[in-house]
């Protein structure tokens, strides 16, 4: 049945290209659509690398409409919440929808003003 000839049987090759996406991402997701569980930010501990998944992780949820894994981004992007990070979050929580996100946001900025 597989052998009638399909592209991906022709050449020897059993590759899909999904862009747009990292690996590592992609495999954690796919975890969690297994498992229910996600716990892909948990064992980052570089900050920069922390904000830069969370951020990447925050985009595919926004995207796939998973909103539990969206949930546990916000609440990641806002523990890393900072004067120095907040322009990113900030652009972050607008681009990608995540209203908890841009309330805190709003609410950082009105304190930090002052």
């Amino acid at each position: 049945m597989l052998q009638a000839g399909l592209q991906e049987t022709q050449n020897g090759s059993c590759t899909v290209k999904i862009d747009e996406i990292s690996y590592e991402c992609f495999t954690e997701l796919m975890k969690y659509l297994y498992t229910g569980q996600f716990t892909a930010l948990d064992s980052i501990e570089d900050k920069r690398e922390l904000l830069e998944m969370s951020i990447e992780f925050l985009r595919v949820a926004d995207v796939e409409v998973l909103d539990d894994v969206k949930v546990v981004c916000e609440l990641k992007l806002i523990s890393l919440l900072t004067a120095k990070t907040f322009t990113v979050v900030c652009e972050a929580a607008e681009k990608y929808n995540a209203d908890r996100l841009k309330e805190y946001c709003g609410w950082f900025e009105r304190t930090n003003n002052n």
